[in-house]
């Protein structure tokens, strides 16, 4: 014998299941977007990573050494530039300009690889995976750099790339 069972919603239970749907889609169509956004946002430490990154690759022989320098130092913080200016500019320049480089990068990834806590300042050691264009044949490359960032106040600022014994140590 086959017994039925019958189910029956009151209005009131039909009502309060419809508000209750809809409270929890507004909070959906609220909430999520400024959730995804706070997770795919770059933190500054890693965006100070990537713009230094992308600054000290991207290097056209066809400007000057020095407009290739402001662009490193608009986002180095102030040990960095002078660094960079007065040592990693000096060995890489030649060498660019002796085979004609010239190149946009754009990163695509960043990855926090170490935290490094000194008695002055803090810093991050950040891997950087860029694509490089070459801005003469339009050729892309991909590669990938381990760069160095410090705390500078309340932000961060790009201090400079890692030298080849860093990187190994890094690993």
């Amino acid at each position: 014998m086959k017994s039925s069972r019958t189910i029956t919603l009151t209005r009131e239970a039909l009502i309060g299941g419809l508000l209750a749907f809809i409270l929890l889609a507004i909070l959906a169509f609220t909430l999520l977007p400024s959730l995804f956004l706070w997770v795919t946002t770059p933190k500054p430490a890693e965006t100070a990573a990537r713009e230094g990154a992308q600054a000290i690759l991207s290097i056209d022989t066809d400007k000057s050494r020095a407009d290739w320098e402001r662009s490193v130092c608009k986002v180095s913080n102030g040990p960095g530039c002078e660094v960079f200016k007065t040592t990693l500019a000096a060995m890489i320049w030649p060498g660019a300009e002796r085979n004609s480089l010239r190149q946009a990068c754009q990163p695509t990834d960043a990855g926090l690889v170490k935290n490094i806590q000194g008695e002055d300042v803090t810093r991050q050691a950040w891997s950087v995976t860029l694509d490089c264009r070459d801005l003469r044949t339009d050729e892309i490359s991909a590669g990938e750099v381990l760069v160095f960032v410090a705390q500078v106040g309340e932000g961060w600022k790009f201090e400079r790339i890692a030298f080849e014994e860093e990187v190994n140590h890094a690993k």
